[in-house]
C-alpha cells in the first residue's frame, strides 16, 4: 500500500493506488499534499528522518479514516507553520494525535457519566422507599389491638353548639357534668289558636319570630324549657301565653352588663313602653336601636336606672330570657320532647278512636230508634188492614231489620198479605216456595 509523509508534520499518509496523483488533507497538521509517495517496498519521494518500526505501526493504528475528496480542496484552512525541530521527539506527533481525537467525544462522555448517575440515584430511592413501606406495614401489623382499644376508648364526638354561641376549642373545653336532676318543662299552649292571615304575610314581623326562635331551649335553674312548640302560635300573632311567656318585637334603648332596656313596637303591642330583659344574649354585638324579637318569662316589675335614655329612675316590667343550657341539657331535653311527642300522640290516637266508637255507637242507637218507629207504625196498620203493612213486616221479620229474625213469623205475615190479593206479597211466596 502506498504512504506519503506529510513535508509540514512528517505524518505518515496511508492511501489506495487509485487516490495516486490527488489532493489529501493531513490529519496532524491540517496541511494539503499531493499524494505520489513511495510504497512499502519502494523509495522514497523526499528524505526525511527515520522512524522506528513500532512508531510508524502506532500512528498509523491511531489514525482517523480519510477525509473525503472534497475536504482537501477547502482553501479557508491554512497549513501550519514548518516541520518540527529536529530536537523534538518522534513520538510526540503520535501522542497529539491520540489525545486530540477523543477531545471531540467530551459532550458525550459527560452526558453518559450524568445518565449513570441519575439511574443510580433513582435505584437507591426506590430501594429506600420499598424499605420504608415495608417498615410501616410491619408497624401496623404489630399493634392491631393496641389500635382497636384507642378506638373504643376514644370519646364521642360532642354535638355543634348552638349559633350564636362561642366555639371552645376541644383541647381547652371542659368536660361538662351531667346536672344531678334535670327537669324539662313545655310551655303552656292556648286553647286555640285562630289563623292569623295579616301577620303571616307581614314580612317584618315574620323577622321578628325568625330571631326569636334562633335559641329555643332555655335553662333556668334545673329546668331546660323546649320552646318550639310556641312557634305556631306565635307565627300567628299570638304573643302573650297563659304560664307567663311572651314574645317581644323590640327595639334596643341601652345596655347594661347582663340586662338591656328595650322599647316595644307599638304595631304589635299597642304602646312603646320600655321594659327590662335580664340575661339577654350576645349583649357585646347588639347595636343600640336595633331590632330584637324574644321569647322570654314575665318576670314583674324592676327599678332601673339607666341614665338620659329612660330617665333617672323607672320602673319597668321585667322579663327573663333565661341562660342557654349546655348540648348535654339540649341532648337530654330533646329526648323527653320525643317521649312526650310520643305519648301526646298516643293519647291523641285514643281520643280520635273513643270519639270514632262514641259516633259509631250513636249513630247505630238512632238507626235502631228508627227501625223501632217505623215497626210501631206497620203494627197500627196492619190492625187497621192493611196488607202492604203486612208485607213490609214480613220482609222484616224474615231479614231481621229491626226486630228479632222470625222465618215463621215473616211467612205468615205474606201468607196474610196474599190472601188479600196483595201482589207483591204472592211473587215474593213463589220465589220463597221455588215456583
Amino acid at each position: 500500500m502506498p504512504k506519503k509523509y506529510c513535508p509540514n508534520c512528517e505524518h505518515a499518509i496511508l492511501y489506495d493506488d487509485q487516490q495516486e496523483g490527488e489532493e489529501a488533507t493531513c490529519p496532524q497538521c491540517l496541511g494539503v499534499t499531493i499524494l505520489d509517495g513511495v510504497t512499502v517496498d519502494g523509495g522514497e519521494s523526499y528524505k526525511r528522518p527515520e522512524l522506528p518500526l513500532e512508531q510508524e505501526i502506532y500512528v498509523e493504528e491511531v489514525m482517523p479514516p480519510p477525509l473525503p475528496k472534497s475536504a482537501g480542496k477547502s482553501a479557508d484552512v491554512p497549513p501550519l507553520p514548518g516541520p518540527l525541530p529536529e530536537d523534538v521527539p518522534a513520538k510526540e506527533p503520535a501522542a497529539v494525535a491520540s489525545t486530540a481525537a477523543p477531545a471531540k467525544n467530551d459532550r458525550g462522555l459527560i452526558i453518559g457519566i450524568a445518565m449513570t448517575l441519575m439511574l443510580v440515584g433513582a435505584f437507591f430511592v426506590y430501594i429506600f422507599v420499598e424499605e420504608m413501606t415495608k417498615r410501616e406495614r410491619k408497624a401496623q401489623q404489630a399493634k392491631p389491638a393496641q389500635q382497636e382499644s384507642v378506638v373504643q376508648q376514644a370519646p364521642p364526638t360532642q354535638a355543634r353548639p348552638a349559633p350564636g354561641r362561642p366555639v371552645v376549642p376541644a383541647a381547652k373545653r371542659p368536660a361538662p357534668a351531667p346536672p344531678a336532676r334535670l327537669n324539662v318543662e313545655f310551655p303552656q299552649l292556648p286553647e286555640t289558636v285562630a289563623p292569623n292571615q295579616a301577620r303571616l304575610q307581614d314580612q317584618r314581623y315574620q323577622e321578628y319570630v325568625q330571631v326569636g326562635f334562633m335559641m329555643p331551649y332555655r335553662l333556668f335553674g334545673n329546668t331546660v324549657v323546649d320552646l318550639r312548640s310556641l312557634s305556631y302560635a306565635v307565627r300567628h300573632g299570638v304573643m302573650n301565653f297563659p304560664d307567663g311567656w311572651n314574645f317581644l318585637a323590640a327595639k334596643v334603648e341601652s345596655k347594661q352588663t347582663r340586662a338591656l332596656v328595650a322599647r316595644l313596637d307599638p304595631q304589635y303591642h299597642g304602646e312603646a313602653r320600655l321594659v327590662y330583659l335580664t340575661n339577654a344574649p350576645g349583649l357585646e354585638s347588639l347595636q343600640l336601636e336595633a331590632d330584637i324579637g324574644v321569647l322570654a318569662k314575665a318576670r314583674g316589675r324592676h327599678q332601673v336606672q339607666a341614665g338620659a335614655a329612660v330617665g333617672p329612675v323607672s320602673t319597668m316590667d321585667a322579663y327573663d330570657f333565661g341562660t342557654v343550657p349546655s348540648d348535654l341539657m339540649i341532648a337530654r331535653a330533646q329526648e323527653e320532647a320525643t317521649k312526650r311527642d310520643a305519648a301526646l300522640r298516643a293519647e291523641r290516637a285514643k281520643v280520635m278512636q273513643a270519639a270514632a266508637d262514641k259516633q259509631r255507637k250513636e249513630a247505630e242507637e238512632r238507626k235502631m230508634a228508627k227501625d223501632r218507629r217505623a215497626v210501631a207504625s206497620l203494627e197500627r196498620r196492619i190492625k187497621q188492614g192493611s196488607s202492604s203493612a203486612e208485607y213490609s213486616l214480613g220482609l222484616r221479620y224474615l231479614n231481621g231489620l229491626g226486630v228479632p229474625k222470625d222465618k215463621a213469623k215473616g211467612m205468615k205475615l205474606l201468607e196474610s198479605a196474599a190472601r188479600k190479593k196483595n201482589t207483591l206479597a204472592i211473587r215474593k211466596l213463589k220465589e220463597l216456595k221455588g215456583g
